[in-house]
């Protein structure tokens, strides 16, 4: 039997607000550990298997969080305005590496707007 694997609660408020998919985490992850080099969204996609569209929407995500640096919207590097927010991720890269299923958990946890939207599509309304 696993032992369950407790997500710190600054991990967990984060990955509610900047962490939208698994690509999401991994697309910040290897940005943080290639630091300084800057990628483009074609790079990430083929590093990561993603398509680009998925990529270019994760990326753009993870500036509007403060996470990532991007130059004209062709190169992105891991750049946190806040080094408590860095120190945040660091800890998220460790629990990661150690307990991923605890990790991804809590990811797909997040309620996700999109599918909410198509799920709210098909409910029956009273008029």
């Amino acid at each position: 039997m696993s032992k369950s694997v407790l997500i710190p609660e600054a991990v967990r408020k984060f990955i509610q607000a900047c962490v939208k998919s698994t690509w999401g985490l991994e697309i910040l992850l290897l940005l943080r550990a290639s630091r300084p080099r800057a990628w483009t969204a074609l790079d990430l996609s083929a590093r990561i298997r993603g398509n680009v569209p998925l990529v270019q929407e994760e990326l753009a995500h993870l500036v509007r969080c403060g996470l990532v640096a991007d130059a004209d919207r062709t190169a992105y590097r891991y750049d946190p305005k806040d080094h408590d927010v860095d120190a945040v991720v660091a800890r998220l890269a460790r629990l990661n590496d150690d307990c991923p299923l605890a990790v991804v958990k809590e990811i797909i946890r997040v309620p996700n707007e999109k599918l909410q939207v198509f799920v709210d599509g098909f409910r029956i309304r009273k008029e």
